[in-house]
């Protein structure tokens, strides 16, 4: 809580950042010239006004409800798509050795998890991963992509570009470690090279899609696609929501994109 109302600009955005980096809340006392951002509360203490400055509009019922449609929209789609999971089951086994789905360590808000997926590589590609760093075809951050990767198999390359390798995630959405819209899934190590802006993504749970998975998924870049996200997080409404899923659906038959 920031009482001095005139204090400087600059040291105000250092505190904000560092309220950002470690995901806690930040008031303030307000004067005129301090009203910055479109997300905030307003709230007495003592007949003192604060202002709490909010990284998301993503709060109170609006997060209560959006965790209602992820348990309901988890639980459809885990019926719906079951015979179509149980083919994709047969599938992996029988082209490959090894197990059929791959457990990846993700960073979901501020918690790790386990990120579900169907395996669409060899069971050993993680291994494998450091002697293909020189061919990483995304240079502008710490992403890595690699279109016509070596260690992906044949069913693994169909699943990849249906985008059905992702529907074991539902299971990630029922326990509440995803949601079904929110910004991508990071990896630990990606963090740790992230840029200050970049960990605004962090700010809300990761989703199975998003606003940057139907802009342009891996066409765009990463600066893009923080910036997309980011948009997603400050200006996330139901109908938001809506929209890209029915956009990822639409991308599933569509997009040319998935490797």
């Amino acid at each position: 809580i920031l009482t001095h109302p005139h204090f400087s600009e600059e040291k105000i955005i250092e505190l904000v950042d560092f309220c950002n980096d470690h995901h806690i809340a930040f008031k303030f006392i307000p004067n005129v010239s301090s009203l910055l951002t479109s997300n905030f509360a307003i709230d007495i203490f003592n007949g003192t006004p604060f202002i709490e400055i909010k990284r998301t509009s993503l709060d109170g019922w609006g997060r209560v409800i959006k965790r209602l449609i992820d348990i309901v929209g988890s639980i459809f789609g885990l019926i719906i798509f079951s015979p179509l999971l149980g083919l994709i089951c047969f599938s992996i086994k029988w082209e490959t050795e090894g197990p059929v789905f791959v457990k990846l360590k993700r960073v979901s808000g501020v918690e790790q998890f386990n990120l579900f997926k169907f395996r669409s590589m060899m069971n050993n590609a993680e291994d494998l991963k450091h002697l293909l760093t020189a061919y990483n075809e995304r240079k502008d951050g710490p992403l890595f992509k690699m279109k016509y990767d070596p260690r992906i198999t044949k069913v693994g390359r169909f699943i990849r570009k249906t985008r059905i390798d992702e529907l074991p995630q539902l299971a990630n959405v029922l326990k509440g470690e995803m949601s079904l819209v929110g910004p991508r899934p990071h990896q630990p190590d990606e963090i740790a090279l992230y840029e200050k802006h970049h960990k605004k993504v962090l700010a809300i749970k990761a989703g199975i899609t998003g606003l940057a998975q139907v802009s342009g998924s891996s066409d765009i870049d990463f600066e893009k696609e923080v910036t997309l996200d980011t948009y997603y997080i400050e200006n996330w409404s139901l109908g938001l929501d809506f929209k890209i899923i029915v956009k990822t659906v639409f991308k599933m038959f569509t997009d040319k994109s998935a490797a």
